[in-house]
């Protein structure tokens, strides 16, 4: 069996490397350049192709998958919204992907981006580089007491919740499955009450239509005053412009974001030395109340290891069992 994957970086080689020595029956190709309808040739031969769910995946490419015989398409992360599935089911590929390669991961940086921003401290790091070793205006905010509002309670939402419940904070939930009832978590059924109560609001849901601009002008004039926002899951969740008002005019107090909705062009890229065109980007990385980083919250070893291990299993599992393994 052949098996092409893409995007590969060279954090995740040795993990790929070490799968193939305890495979070697098995042929694994290993591509840094993106899968594109010009890079899709490569994979001729194998039986499956795994790839990053950044990466846009048409009509054009999948049709250029199927014409070479490739059965499987993979995606080494949870994602799977960049991904045409209508194309998916025309052309008879089978997708998967990788639902839980480690929640704890993202759920560890939410907290430490909430901790920082209670704490003040990215303003307080830029007047200390600068020699100012006043404490002052850096009083910061303490989570105990505080109401966490959790939007989604699935894997990485029940790890988020978890960890909370060390800081000895009130956790509300809303999600469409009260998973986590029979736990304690207390569920709220309308999103404009939760707005009301939190003083932090933290998201954990997929990028669907149904999600799309979830947080709008409206969810922020809903909010309690001085609320902070997290959101470590899609950029399409929120309305960036919406966002930059309600910063502008006080109605929450910061946020930390690790995903931007134009943000294939630029995160996992250098651009030092060249400049950001996205006005909203540039706003953003100016502000002392926004954390932001370049989706970067999973970016641990065991995850990195999960993600390709897991994705090579699943890639094994369904050439030997010719089995549809549900996406999730």
């Amino acid at each position: 069996m052949a098996i092409t994957a893409y995007s590969v970086r060279d954090d995740e080689v040795a993990y790929f490397q070490q799968w193939q020595q305890a495979h070697p029956a098995e042929q694994v190709q290993l591509i840094k350049a993106d899968l594109t309808v010009a890079t899709a040739t490569l994979a001729a031969g194998s039986h499956s192709v795994i790839l990053l769910q950044t990466q846009p995946v048409d009509a054009t490419i999948i049709e250029t998958l199927a014409q070479l015989h490739v059965a499987n398409l993979i995606v080494r992360a949870v994602g799977v919204e960049n991904i045409d599935g209508l194309a998916i089911t025309q052309f008879g590929l089978q997708l998967a992907n990788v639902p839980s390669y480690s929640p704890r991961s993202v759920a560890e940086f939410t907290i430490l981006q909430l901790l920082q921003l209670l704490r003040q401290s990215a303003r307080f790091n830029a007047a200390f580089k600068k020699g100012d070793f006043r404490w002052t205006p850096f009083l910061g905010e303490e989570l105990a007491g505080k109401t966490v509002g959790v939007i989604g309670t699935g894997r990485i939402g029940a790890a988020v919740i978890a960890i909370l419940k060390g800081f000895d904070v009130h956790i509300l939930a809303y999600s469409h499955h009260h998973n986590l009832a029979a736990q304690g978590v207390q569920y709220v059924d309308q999103l404009p009450e939760l707005y009301r109560r939190c003083d932090v609001l933290t998201l954990h849901i997929p990028g669907t239509a149904e999600n799309t601009r979830l947080i709008d002008t409206a969810a922020f004039q809903a909010m309690k005053p001085g609320m902070i926002l997290l959101n470590m899951a899609r950029g399409s969740l929120v309305d960036t412009q919406a966002l930059l008002t309600a910063l502008d005019q006080h109605i929450i107090a910061g946020c930390a974001l690790d995903t931007y909705d134009n943000e294939a062009p630029y995160f996992g890229q250098d651009y030092s030395q060249r400049k950001i065109d996205d006005l909203y980007l540039r706003a953003l990385m100016q502000r002392d109340d926004v954390l932001l980083a370049p989706h970067m919250a999973f970016y641990t070893k065991p995850a990195v290891e999960n993600m390709v291990t897991q994705a090579l299993d699943k890639s094994l599992a369904l050439c030997q069992d010719a089995q549809t393994l549900d996406v999730h």
